[in-house]
């Protein structure tokens, strides 16, 4: 797909009379309740008062839902009663007149599944109020079905095996290689449920990228991997260009910024080498910041330290392995903590780093040490061995996986970008607020340490919502609700171990 920033780019100038569409603006090209395969087919667009469809890291399946003002009642009629198929498709306004269909979310082909219907009610206007629940039909299948096979070769090779054969998807699939042949059995589980189980073994080799320096700001992103070694953060995701099974902290770079405003973003300063359409479509309309600081949370999901006690029942002994997270990083300046002892309210007690304390989060697991073999049942040769998964392994997964979703998290409200995804990279730069951040025009104002919030962000959920009426004091538009999380890939400042507040700040 074409970058966002090119996309939003192509569409200035394709409004009626050469004008560009005003951010909010959209095209609702297709909303249709379908029965079946080739059954038969009921447009209700002119029925639906609200469109809300949701991605996110965390869900391997598309879900949303419909706000229907219903004067004909598909309800009683019988066209509507759960378990039909909803074609969908909808966009930023001038994406289709500049040429740019792959930037639609376009649901037609690869049908959504309405599976329930609630909140109904009835009014005196003759009209039936109702919700309607959607999502992708292969989460339906899952549930429906059981795996009782074994399975061999790479992680990689058995995700997309399960979803061709067992799940019968037609969707694209963008399946980063994995290293190591694997063999598991599946004990009678639902296939999405053994594909998120045998994620946690899945290892990529290292990735760098190349220098990329965002117009916004003169930080520049010069690696896209904070941790050393093996990326072993992959995650199991649908978006709307399909399933994904890739290391989340890695995206491809696609130049992506957003300017961060305060209140009220007309007034707020236009991107930097961004102008025109692209840089009104990039500037969030409301914002906020999540989880800046939860310890105890990041110490049960051994973010910082974890330690894992492995069993041989063969040998009948056993091997403890440890994580730190500080000694895990490529650079120290890409880090959530600074190295500040823990507070010891017993002099007695050695002051140690929050990295240093691994029993906050334990595991034990038992093994055999006799090596696993893929045997050809035809011939009964061996072909390459498989290999267990690493015991380290896990407490890298914690590391890495809590260090982007378990810690800075940013909310934002954007006019509706149908082109956003979930898994995108972009570069976010927050306002300077207060006397410590060296906030402009305020007296006394000094910038005491790097913003860290200034950084390239992972998406991690998008939520397309459209207001399919117009109402008083309200215009009907379509809005994206973003989530992110910090990777703190650009950061250029180490945490000091102690930092003081200088005098200008406002502290005495």
């Amino acid at each position: 797909m074409a970058s966002i920033l090119d996309s939003l780019k192509a569409i200035q100038g394709t409004g009626k009379g050469g004008e560009t569409p005003q951010p909010g603006d959209y095209v609702l090209h297709q909303c249709a309740i379908i029965h079946g395969d080739g059954g038969a087919e009921y447009p209700f667009g002119n029925l639906v008062a609200g469109i809300n469809l949701y991605e996110s890291l965390e869900s391997s399946g598309i879900t949303g839902h419909l706000d229907v003002v219903d004067h004909v009642n598909l309800l009683q009629a019988g066209p509507l009663n759960g378990g039909e198929l909803l074609a969908l498709k909808f966009g930023t306004a001038g994406a289709d007149k500049a040429g740019r269909t792959e930037f639609m979310v376009d649901c037609t082909d690869n049908t959504l599944y309405i599976h329930s219907i609630e909140q109904t009610s009835f009014s005196t206007a003759n009209t039936v109020t109702y919700r309607v629940h959607f999502c992708s039909p292969e989460l339906i299948k899952n549930r429906r079905i059981r795996l009782s096979q074994a399975f061999e070769g790479t992680i990689g090779d058995i995700v997309e095996n399960i979803m061709l054969n067992n799940i019968g998807t037609t969707k694209k699939m963008y399946i980063e290689p994995t290293i190591g042949l694997k063999h598991y059995i599946a004990p009678n589980m639902q296939p999405l449920s053994f594909i998120s189980d045998i994620t946690g073994g899945a290892q990529a080799l290292e990735k760098k990228s190349v220098t990329w320096t965002p117009s916004i700001s003169s930080k520049s992103l010069s690696t896209e991997q904070v941790f050393k070694g093996f990326r072993n953060d992959f995650m199991f995701f649908e978006n709307c260009d399909g399933y994904n099974f890739k290391p989340i902290s890695t995206p491809e770079i696609d130049g992506l910024e957003f300017t961060i405003g305060l209140a009220d973003t007309t007034t707020a300063p236009t991107t930097p080498g961004i102008k025109g359409n692209a840089s009104k479509m990039l500037r969030t309309t409301s914002h906020s910041i999540t989880n800046t600081a939860n310890q105890t949370n990041a110490i049960s999901n051994g973010i910082w330290s974890g330690k894992h006690i492995r069993h041989n029942a063969v040998t009948k002994s056993y091997a403890t392995y440890k994580s730190d997270y500080l000694k895990a990083l490529v650079d120290k300046k890409h880090s959530h903590i600074s190295e500040t002892p823990t507070f010891e309210p017993n002099d007695s007690i050695k002051s140690l780093l929050t990295s240093e304390y691994p029993e906050g989060r334990l595991r034990f697991s038992s093994s055999s040490s006799s090596t696993n073999t893929i045997i050809n049942k035809n011939s009964g040769l061996m072909a390459e061995p498989t290999t267990d998964t690493p015991p380290g392994l896990s407490l890298n997964r914690q590391m890495q996986i809590g260090h982007l979703l378990g810690y800075h998290r940013l909310h934002i409200t954007l006019p509706g970008i149908s082109g956003l995804r979930a898994g995108m990279g972009a570069y976010a730069e927050l306002p300077p607020v207060g006397l410590g951040s060296g906030q402009p025009g305020q007296k006394g104002s000094e910038e005491l340490a790097e913003n860290r919030f200034d950084n390239y962000w992972i998406i991690t959920k998008v939520s397309h919502s459209i207001n399919l009426r117009e109402t008083e004091g309200q215009r009907a538009e379509y809005n994206c609700h973003v989530e992110l999380a910090n990777t703190m890939a650009m950061t250029e400042d180490e945490l000091p171990t102690y930092n003081r507040l200088a005098a200008s700040s406002g502290f005495r």
